[in-house]
């Protein structure tokens, strides 16, 4: 176990397998963003513990460096607001099983859950799954809930669902300043998911990086 401002961190063995892939956890970068892994609890869409005890956000290091700069932006620009990550570097035994169980029909699963034939971004530790919380900690309201499968979660169309009712104003602004600032950051949102940010393209994270299995 080691202490570190405040912090006690644990280090389990999927921690180290993290890094002996060359994975920097989040709060060595940037202690200020909260981390909440979703998939290590059974507070998910698939009602279950995928990680165990997994308690940190693992990335690539430039992908961390990202999102320190997403913070440090958010943080001149809503003083006491902070990011706050659901998901992070993800092993494909991982994806398997969000593919196996998720309740879709097979020929539209790969819109919420990438195959795992191909790989996820998360598989390589280069996507983000993330929010905005107040300085209460309370987090903004983007108009559904994390892994939310459905239109309203799409991130391209916030002006038909805010024009038709679906989205509030201000559900509609949060997640267009969310999109705003990681695109700053540099990363690129998921059309699917308003929640998913990716810092590399597929092809390029299978020819730089190892995948976590």
């Amino acid at each position: 176990m080691k202490k570190r401002k405040g912090f006690v961190i644990k280090r389990t063995a999927i921690d180290s397998k993290m890094r002996s892939l060359g994975l920097v956890n989040i709060h060595d970068v940037c202690p200020e963003v909260l981390v909440d892994i979703r998939y290590s609890s059974t507070n998910n869409v698939w009602n279950k513990n995928m990680y165990g005890n997994l308690k940190n956000a693992y990335f690539q290091p430039f992908v961390a460096e990202r999102i320190k700069k997403a913070q440090q932006i958010l943080s001149e620009e809503k003083p006491g607001y902070k990011l706050l990550i659901w998901d992070a570097a993800r092993p494909l035994s991982v994806q398997q099983i969000m593919w196996d169980e998720i309740d879709e029909p097979l020929n539209i699963r790969h819109w919420y859950v990438a195959n795992p034939q191909k790989g996820s971004l998360h598989n390589y530790a280069v996507a983000v799954d993330l929010t905005i919380v107040d300085e209460n900690e309370n987090c903004l309201d983007m108009g559904t809930d994390f892994d939310y499968f459905g239109h309203p979660a799409y991130s391209n169309m916030e002006d038909y669902y805010e024009e038709t009712g679906q989205l509030s104003k201000e559900q509609a602004q949060n997640r267009r300043y969310l999109a705003n600032l990681m695109r700053r950051a540099g990363f690129s949102p998921s059309k699917t998911e308003w929640w998913h940010y990716n810092a590399s393209s597929l092809q390029n994270a299978k020819a730089n990086f190892k995948i976590i299995e």
